[in-house]
């Protein structure tokens, strides 16, 4: 019979040694961490800038960011967020993170535009399920004490296996009013306010104008504690647009990332002089051209052509320009058939005197259309004595009409179609094309067919253009090229053109 001291006793060793069997793993943990902290399920920022193919957002590794953390980018349109896609961060500083936009649309992200990131670290692990306590045996003796908790590390070799500080630089903080227009021939300073840790040893500023590809580089000078400056000669802005971006040096001599960036710099669109006066100008426009059409017999097939203008800049919606002006034309022969045979007699002879008056159209950047109405009257005039030619007297009326229509941004090129005749000298059908060469340089290519002097047999004709515009008050043209009426009747000819303005 048991008594109940007995009983007890035995349940106060089956407690002792429970305790004992919870005790053993709870000594080997040591002190347990901290638990996590409690956080949102997603944190917003903001884009700073656009670097490249990055944005820069003012979220960062003190907030719980980390690199290959998932964002989803957003834009306010209406009061309303509009999503622009997903991508991940790519680096990351105390303050800011960059986020990697090579999958997004090209131009879709802008400064401003919301960022809703995700952090890994702020993920709260998954219950796992409680597992079912093991039956406890009756031990017949008492466990062995647990082994003794390894030593501290010493400082020694915690240095050894601390993580090594990121070699990427401190992002600076920057204020910078960026232009967004400018006119042509006005300096343009570029100023900022750079706040880094350590503050920069030096800044560039790199800048192209037109069509350029190479950035030209000017060393920013110190303003104050922090600010930097920089100015583009104004010879260096041209009509069209302007490019710039900064970089900065830290005292280890690494490159920083000031504003923009190569790949996506801060464009300007610069504008006329003539724009920014309101639109009014005006130039005097001369031109001269030869046509020789047969070099084996000279001065048998060929003419000559003037004319002086005036133009007058109105920029009133589609009404870009007028232009009024007198104009001569005059030639001999024309006919392959008289000027190449031993029976030719008497030249042809064509001379007229004309005004003209032509209004310029630019509907938008890429349509631009320029007709003509010409009237004028004879001065000289001689048929061949078969008669084949009309007869016409001095001093009697003639006309004409021409229309240029040209394609594509004028500053960049244009692909036009012209086409003009003239009562009694003849007509000329042309394409041609020309490209911005940059520095003020144009060049181009026409290629048409022509019937002047007098109306008769049709010449090809290709001429190669070019011309200089580097100066506001100044243009320059010029042209060279072939016509040909056979395989043995060639010639050459050329034009120049000058234009004055104010």
């Amino acid at each position: 019979m048991t008594t109940w001291p007995s009983i007890v006793k035995a349940r106060t060793v089956e407690v002792a040694l429970i305790l004992a069997v919870f005790a053993v793993p709870a000594i080997g943990r040591g002190e347990q961490a901290p638990p996590h902290p409690q956080h949102a399920a997603s944190l917003e920022g903001t884009i700073d800038r656009i670097d490249g193919d990055l944005a820069v957002v003012d979220i960062g590794s003190m907030d719980g960011i980390e690199r290959a953390d998932r964002v989803t980018l957003f834009q306010v349109v209406k009061g309303k967020r509009v999503a622009i896609g997903e991508t991940r961060v790519v680096r990351v500083a105390d303050e800011q993170c960059w986020v990697g936009l090579r999958h997004l649309p090209k131009g879709a992200v802008r400064p401003g535009d919301i960022v809703v990131a995700e952090p890994t670290g702020w993920a709260e692990p998954a219950e796992a399920p409680a597992p079912r306590p093991a039956p406890i045996a009756r031990p017949t003796a008492l466990p062995p004490p647990p082994p003794a908790l390894p030593p501290p590390p010493s400082s020694a070799a915690t240095a050894a296996v601390a993580p090594a500080p990121s070699a990427v630089p401190p992002v600076p903080r920057v204020a910078h009013d960026p232009v967004s227009r400018i006119t042509e021939g006005a300096p343009l300073q570029v100023s900022l306010v750079v706040v880094s840790v350590p503050p920069l040893a030096g800044a560039t500023l790199f800048y192209r104008t037109g069509r350029a590809r190479d950035f030209t580089e000017i060393a920013m000078e110190r303003t104050g504690d922090a600010g930097w400056t920089a100015t583009i000669p104004g010879a260096e802005v041209r009509d069209g647009s302007l490019s710039y971006y900064v970089r900065g040096t830290d005292p280890d001599g690494r490159k920083v990332t000031v504003f923009a960036g190569p790949r996506q710099p801060w464009k300007v669109p610069v504008e006329s002089r003539a724009a920014a006066s309101g639109g009014r100008r005006a130039g005097i426009i001369g031109t001269f051209e030869w046509q020789e059409s047969y070099l084996q017999r000279p001065n048998t097939d060929t003419y000559w052509r003037t004319e002086l203008g005036f133009e007058y800049r109105v920029l009133r919606g589609a009404f870009h320009a007028i232009r009024a002006g007198f104009g001569a034309v005059e030639g001999v022969g024309g006919e392959t058939r008289l000027v190449e045979s031993d029976a030719y007699f008497q030249r042809p002879h064509r001379g007229v005197g004309y005004a003209w008056v032509e209004p310029v159209f630019h509907f938008g950047r890429y349509v631009r259309w320029t007709p003509r109405v010409m009237l004028g009257g004879v001065a000289t005039f001689a048929g061949d004595r078969i008669g084949t030619q009309p007869s016409y007297k001095r001093g009697e009326v003639i006309g004409g009409a021409a229309s240029l229509l040209e394609f594509g941004p004028e500053d960049v090129f244009s692909i036009g179609l012209k086409g003009s005749f003239l009562v009694p000298i003849g007509a000329e059908l042309a394409i041609l094309t020309t490209i911005q060469a940059g520095h003020g340089f144009q060049a181009g290519l026409s290629i048409g067919a022509t019937s002047f002097p007098v109306h008769a047999d049709w010449a090809g004709q290709v001429m190669l253009m070019g011309g200089w515009h580097g100066l506001d008050w100044l243009s320059l043209d010029l042209k060279v090229g072939v016509n040909i009426r056979s395989t043995q009747h060639a010639g050459l000819g050329g034009g120049l053109g000058l234009s004055f303005w104010w």
